[in-house]
């Protein structure tokens, strides 16, 4: 007998196998934290944000940890037509563990890579920088109000 008769016989054992091993690796993939990473609880944090007076649609608003906390997700939220956000941290709204945090912002504007840009000229999104500063204690919610930024330069006085 050659190789060639074998080769038949072999292949859907061959098939199930690599088969086998992408439905595992899926189903693997999507389990809803990181191996080893235990679900922290949240609590609620929602404001509003303006823009030169006016509600911002679709700004990021980002939370970063300031203490040395053990959070591998991106605290997020954005803003609706409104102006209104959550924050989430597994998933939209659902709050952020207890901690202290730094508030930064970012408005990007454009569709495309090449006019992609915030339209805040980035003067918000520093961590080191930033203005606005909240503590999430537990079983409380926080508002954060209403925030106001501005894209018009200062004036030198």
């Amino acid at each position: 007998m050659s190789d060639d008769d074998f080769a038949g016989h072999f292949m859907p054992a061959r098939y199930t196998l690599i088969v086998s091993s992408l439905v595992v690796g899926t189903c693997l993939g999507c389990s809803e934290e990181p191996r080893g990473v235990p679900r922290l609880e949240t609590f609620p944090v929602q404001g509003k944000v303006l823009v030169d007076g006016q509600p911002a649609e679709r700004l990021q608003v980002k939370l970063t940890p300031t203490e040395n906390q053990q959070i591998v997700y991106e605290l997020v939220g954005y803003t609706d037509a409104e102006g209104v956000f959550t924050i989430g941290t597994y998933e939209a709204g659902d709050g952020v563990p207890a901690g202290e945090y730094t508030v930064t912002f970012e408005w990007i504007q454009g569709t495309g890579m090449m006019d992609r840009h915030d339209a805040l000229k980035g003067r918000y999104t520093s961590v080191e920088e930033s203005e606005w500063s909240v503590r999430v204690t537990q079983g409380e919610p926080i508002d954060l109000g209403t925030i106001e930024l501005t894209t018009v330069d200062d004036e030198p006085s």
